[in-house]
């Protein structure tokens, strides 16, 4: 008898999953509708922290995030331990979205050594940076080094 018990659960589990599936996802698909036409009551100020501003995939997706918010009507304002100007994305060298270099007194090695204590030291200088300048940010993105998060 637990046999025939465990083949009925069985067939009737994936069944009451497929009947109820189309209902949650119809469900979840409200929610988001109703979140996204609700617009923020005010600006936002938002920073984002990136270790290096060069040319790459995680440079290409901060600069692209931070000029949709910018398109939206928000405050962006990128923060970086390193930005040449002569190796950089054109919205950063522009003008069009503002970057402000800091933690770059951190050395990026120690005799080619210790890249990733160096990293985290210059994130975490930036960090303290945009929380002695930028008090009143609303949101702060940080990319590729989680330390300063904490702060």
């Amino acid at each position: 008898m637990p046999v025939l018990h465990l083949l009925l659960v069985a067939w009737l589990l994936p069944l009451c999953a497929l009947c109820f599936f189309p209902l949650a996802v119809r469900l979840w698909r409200l929610l988001l509708i109703r979140a996204r036409r609700r617009p923020p009551s005010r600006p936002l100020r938002a920073v984002f922290l990136h270790p290096d501003l060069g040319i790459g995939g995680a440079e290409r997706l901060v600069v692209d995030a931070a000029s949709v918010l910018q398109a939206r009507g928000h405050s962006v304002l990128i923060v970086t331990s390193h930005h040449d100007r002569s190796r950089c994305f054109e919205e950063t060298r522009d003008g069009t979205l503002a970057v402000a270099v800091a933690g770059a007194v951190v050395p990026r090695h120690v005799r080619g050594r210790l890249h990733v204590l160096c990293a985290t030291v210059r994130g975490l200088a930036g960090a303290v940076w945009l929380l002695a300048s930028e008090p009143g940010c609303d949101v702060a993105v940080v990319d590729q080094v989680a330390p300063p998060v904490a702060l």
